[in-house]
């Protein structure tokens, strides 16, 4: 008689890969994704960084983040990390001469239901 080795692999959570896609839109603004960050980019991140030092050595900055440019001189700088079963982003956003920080889990490339 012949057994199974069914196992527990059915139970294993799959991993979840995120891939920065070169447009979304969020909320009606589209967002086009550059190949790397710009001088203005770098600028606008030196103020972010100047109007909150504490962020400078957070670890939720680690690494070059991925750039998102839109329209009216708008700008997104995310930064994904968290494990592999559950992402964890935060997002610097640009817009009307302000900065605002955002963070979440999951995909940040799409609207929330």
């Amino acid at each position: 008689m012949a057994t199974s080795c069914s196992g527990n692999v059915a139970n294993e959570p799959t991993p979840i890969e995120i891939h920065p896609p070169e447009v979304f839109e969020i909320d009606g603004t589209n967002w086009q994704r550059e190949d790397s960050l710009g001088k203005s980019d770098t600028k606008l991140l030196s103020r972010y960084y100047e109007k909150n030092p504490s962020m400078i050595d957070s670890p939720l900055f680690k690494g070059a983040p991925t750039v998102y440019h839109g329209t009216k001189n708008r700008r997104r700088f995310y930064w994904i990390g968290g494990t592999a079963t559950e992402p964890i982003w935060v997002c610097v956003h640009f817009e009307n001469g302000a900065f605002q920080l955002q963070d979440g889990q999951g995909n940040p490339y799409q609207n929330k239901p």
